[in-house]
């Protein structure tokens, strides 16, 4: 897709990261029934005590069994741009908690004016990878996948989220 490093990590590995905590929440509060509630407070809740712990301790030591490297790179503009914005994002949250429900709901649509900020200047801001991703799984022999072939495999790995938070649920 011609992004750079900065803006995968960002904004696809952001989004396939935060999509299974969300969906389970969702279906839970979808389906409905005595425990959907607890089920997605506690996905809610939860998912980011995991991450910072194990998911922390677990990257932690990735990057100290690096050999070659064992220090990140990280560019730097990307982790103020995205930095900015969570900071930016969540002081508008912690303020909005004791506001009207009409107020709430401008700063919502804030929140999300910003979040598009952030992704155009993500975009713009950043210089293509020099790295090519792994081939998707479908095209294994591709050297470029076709637009059509990631459709599917989108399609089917969201499917394929749903499917799984719908057996969580149960």
């Amino acid at each position: 897709m011609g992004l750079a490093a900065g803006a995968t990590g960002s904004l696809l590995a952001a989004l396939g990261t935060a999509l299974p905590e969300t969906t389970v929440p969702v279906v839970a509060i979808v389906r409905g029934g005595p425990d959907a509630e607890a089920v997605a407070v506690g996905a809610i809740v939860g998912a980011p005590f995991l991450l910072l712990t194990l998911g922390l301790a677990i990257t932690g030591g990735a990057v100290m069994a690096r050999r070659d490297d064992p220090e990140l790179h990280p560019e730097v503009g990307q982790v103020r741009r995205d930095l900015a914005t969570f900071l930016a994002g969540f002081a508008v949250l912690m303020l909005a908690i004791p506001l009207p429900r009409g107020v709430r709901i401008v700063l919502a649509v804030g929140l999300l004016l910003l979040y598009a900020r952030h992704v155009h200047a993500t975009l713009r801001g950043s210089d293509p990878a020099t790295e090519h991703p792994e081939p998707l799984h479908l095209t294994r022999g591709a050297e470029r996948p076709a637009g059509p072939a990631i459709a599917v495999q989108l399609v089917i790995g969201v499917a394929l989220l749903i499917a799984g938070a719908e057996l969580f649920v149960r």
